[in-house]
């Protein structure tokens, strides 16, 4: 478990997981990189947080992660289907957890 201040800081760190560089002609450091990776990370700790609040509301949850946007800071998708409902059927087809999808 993590305190309260504890995930206020990997929640910020989670905000700056974009892609280091863009500016063209620019080197990018390795300072940046291990920064790009750490905040994505958080991003991933936080997502999985809040996976497992949706599961705990008697949701089945997804973590899904888009192929080929790998640099995209959005590319997680967090998927809630009511436990019972009529997706019962889509989520069988998924495995808990996270799933990479094309």
């Amino acid at each position: 478990a993590m305190d309260r201040e504890t995930f206020g800081l990997v929640a910020a760190a989670a905000d700056i997981s974009h892609v280091p560089g863009g500016i063209p002609g620019r080197e990018v450091g390795e300072e940046e990189v291990l920064n790009f990776r750490r905040g994505g990370l958080c991003k991933t700790l936080v997502e999985l947080d809040r996976l497992e609040w949706t599961r705990e509301r008697g949701y089945q949850a997804f973590l899904l992660r888009m192929r080929g946007m790998e640099d995209y800071p959005k590319k997680d998708l967090l998927v809630g289907i009511p436990a019972g409902g009529v997706l019962d059927s889509f989520a069988g087809g998924l495995r808990p957890g996270v799933a990479r999808f094309r």
